[in-house]
């Protein structure tokens, strides 16, 4: 039990230092020094971690080599890859392609000096392999290679890798075999044990032995027991390796970890009271708002909610059992509103019946705003029932999608019969039922019009038109109906409404359009064209059927058309 706590504790701490030392890796990414000092910084602060919060201790026989060459490190876990930093001031490591692509962490690897390898592109990988290998040891670098390829489990011992020997026969360098017992310490899993950790470098293997003879002495090496191999003896005219200060790492960590925190907290505490206030200015009793997230987000828990809006034209009034507010604290701008038994009323005071109702088990909303505009306003619906004033019909859906985004415009567009567009709105339902109808899907896309942004009813209302570019109703078999119209103002507390309809059911459109009885017909092979006019809330009326005209061809291999209405 013990051993899982200090596990936990370990993968917090470090883990959070790691991202502040990352954060000041970052702060100069353009220069290699920076990155080379934060990468030993960040290595000392993993031996700092393991030593303090997990027991684990290093042992360290054999003399480091200085000097350009080919180290080979046995493979148990990820303990003595973070090693390797801390016991080489600018090692270069062989590591494999896949690592590049990490996000920020392949960049800095790459920027460190590591050497990344294909291993299915055997004859092209050691070519670069080599190639990178010269350019690091002619700056005086130790080339880091893990010959097995992988890391293998305490005990095991795999036939080495062609990497190694492809840099031992160019690069004219001896080996320097590591050997370690980390695998015991440091399994794949989470938890970690308490120990040591003894680390033994063995004696330099000379240049020009042959493959065979070379990669036997290297196997047998980085197999041997650390505790008690033969380890590699510091050149005579070497100087003592200065003393390593490690304590530094995990104060120069954190001081700057805590003084975050603080500050962060400091932060966070205050956009948590701008948003109750900004929610607290459009709420209303019975509802209560706690927030919470603290350290990773913003969140509103919203008890009762209610919202109530009432201006000259429009009346808003909206309520949900729960709501729940997201957003990252330092955008105000963007949120995501999650509602429970949400319920929507939506009226126009000086249109005659243009109202909107929805109510739905569940909704989500995403908003977004730019200089006190709605740039999104996304609202994904789940299992609405929806009324309106413009229709007799209730409609119902499984899943409905509405999006409205304002693009404010001004001055003249032009030759044009209507003005700029001032907002969009697209909508988009699954298993729609108008009234009685047979299940049905609706995609609409519809454009507000008007001479100057909106801001009031009147100003939209004088001269200001809804453009319907398209809204399609089709089932399991195809399209039923596509639905072009322009919707005004007829100054009279109502709305005019004209357009066409391009379908392959034309009784079925007319007697839906004429609230008539439903009929039974065959879906066309080329929709016909229908034009309606009328008044909303009133009645809308299709321009009367050809009664020359001939019956156009049939899909008999379809269903029938469904009902509409």
């Amino acid at each position: 039990m013990i051993h899982t706590l200090r596990s936990w504790l370990f993968t917090i701490i470090f883990y959070t230092g790691s991202a502040v030392v990352a954060l000041a890796i970052l702060a100069g990414a353009f220069s290699k020094r920076w990155i080379i000092a934060g990468a030993h910084l960040w290595s000392a602060w993993f031996v700092w971690c393991a030593r303090v919060l997990l027991g684990i201790r290093l042992q360290v026989r054999g003399a480091i080599p200085s000097q350009p060459a080919i180290v080979a490190f046995k493979h148990q876990s990820m303990f003595e890859t973070i090693l390797t930093l801390y016991l080489f001031r600018r090692p270069a490591v062989v590591m494999k392609r896949e690592l590049r692509s990490i996000p920020v962490w392949g960049y800095l690897a790459f920027q460190h000096g590591s050497i990344f390898v294909e291993r299915n592109r055997a004859g092209a990988a050691l070519r670069n392999l080599i190639r990178d290998a010269r350019d690091r040891v002619t700056h005086g670098r130790q080339i880091l290679i893990f010959p097995e390829g992988t890391r293998v489990p305490v005990g095991e011992a795999p036939p080495l890798k062609g990497g190694l020997s492809g840099l031992y026969a160019i690069l004219d360098l001896p080996i320097v075999p590591v050997t370690h017992d980390a695998g015991r310490l440091w399994g794949k899993g989470l938890v970690k044990r308490a120990g040591t950790v003894t680390l033994a470098f063995g004696p330099d293997i000379p240049p020009g032995l042959s493959r065979e003879a070379m990669e036997a002495k290297v196997h047998a090496a980085i197999n041997a027991d650390p505790t008690s191999c033969a380890v590699r003896e510091a050149p005579p005219t070497a100087a003592a390796a200065p003393a390593r200060r490690s304590w530094l790492a995990p104060w120069m960590v954190l001081l700057p970890l805590g003084l975050g925190g603080l500050l962060w907290f400091w932060l966070w505490h205050g956009y948590s009271s701008g948003l109750r206030t900004e929610l607290g200015r459009w709420l209303s009793p019975p509802s209560t708002i706690e927030t919470s997230g603290f350290p990773y987000r913003l969140e509103a828990d919203i008890a009762n909610a209610r919202l109530s809006r009432e201006s000259a034209a429009l009346a808003l009034h909206l309520q949900a059992q729960t709501a729940i507010v997201n957003r990252i604290p330092w955008e105000k701008n963007r949120q995501v509103i999650a509602a429970v038994e949400p319920r929507l009323s939506l009226a126009a005071k000086h249109l005659a019946g243009a109202s909107l109702g929805i109510h739905a088990p569940y909704a989500r909303a995403s908003l977004r705003t730019e200089k006190g505009r709605i740039a999104r306003l996304s609202i994904v619906w789940t299992k609405p029932a929806m009324t309106s004033g413009l229709f007799a019909t209730r409609a119902t859906a499984s899943q409905l999608e509405t999006h409205l985004r304002e693009t404010p415009t001004f001055g003249n567009i032009g030759p044009s019969p209507t003005g700029p567009v001032q907002a969009e709105v697209e909508i988009s339902g699954q298993q729609l039922r108008l009234g009685g109808s047979a299940p049905l899907a609706l995609e609409l896309a519809a454009a507000v019009t008007a001479d100057a942004p909106l801001v009031s009813f009147g100003q939209w209302a004088n001269g200001g038109t809804i453009e319907i570019s398209h809204a399609t109703l089709s089932d399991n078999s195809g399209d039923i109906a596509t639905l072009k119209a322009t919707i005004v103002p007829d100054g009279l507390g109502g709305l005019r409404i004209a357009g066409t309809i391009d379908t392959v059911c034309p009784q079925s459109v007319r007697a839906a359009l004429g609230d008539l009885p439903a009929v039974s017909e065959r879906r066309l092979r080329r929709p016909a064209r229908i034009a309606f006019s009328g008044t909303l809330p009133g009645s809308v009326s299709a321009s009367p059927a050809d009664a020359t005209a001939t019956s156009l061809p049939v899909r008999a291999q379809l269903p029938p058309c469904p009902v509409l209405g």
